[in-house]
This record gives C-alpha cells, structure tokens and sequence, in this order.
C-alpha cells in the first residue's frame, strides 16, 4: 500500500514539475499505431496530467493575488501532517 501511495505521489511530483518547467510530454506517450481504428493510440498519465493542471491554475491564481502560495502550502502540510498522525 505504502508503495502505491508513494508512486502516486511521485506522479503528482512529477506533474508539478511539468508544469513548472514545461514538459507536458511526459504526461502523454504516443504509442503504435493501431489498424483497426487506424489512429496513433495516445497513453494518457491522468494523475501527472491533472497535477500539473492543478499546479498550472495555482500559479495563475497566486499572479492575480486571488492566493497566497506559501500559505496554501503550509495548510497543505498542516492538513497532510494530521492525517497521517492519526
């Protein structure tokens, strides 16, 4: 369970970073072609793809001043920290 939670957690890291440093790429993998529907099939990592939109609408939010980053973080951890205390 730990190593499920901790390779999800590694993803939404991930996706953060895709955002930040733009490579949304990584999200999205081309893979072979297939003849029956005769398309490139596209491999789609939601949870790399949706933290980094995640991550993508905070950092256009915290540029109109609508919130505060460091303290959305700090609940974040707050918040994170108690649950897993309990």
């Amino acid at each position: 369970m730990k190593k499920k939670i901790f390779k999800i957690m590694g993803k939404v890291i991930k996706g953060t970073f895709d955002t930040i440093l733009p490579n949304i790429e990584k999200s999205t993998k081309n893979t072979e072609f297939d003849p029956v529907t005769n398309k490139q099939v596209t491999k789609i990592d939601w949870v790399r793809l949706i933290a980094s939109a995640i991550t993508f609408i905070m950092l256009v939010l915290n540029l109109f001043g609508q919130i505060d980053i460091v303290t959305f973080i700090q609940n974040l951890i707050n918040e994170l920290s108690n649950s897993f205390l309990k």
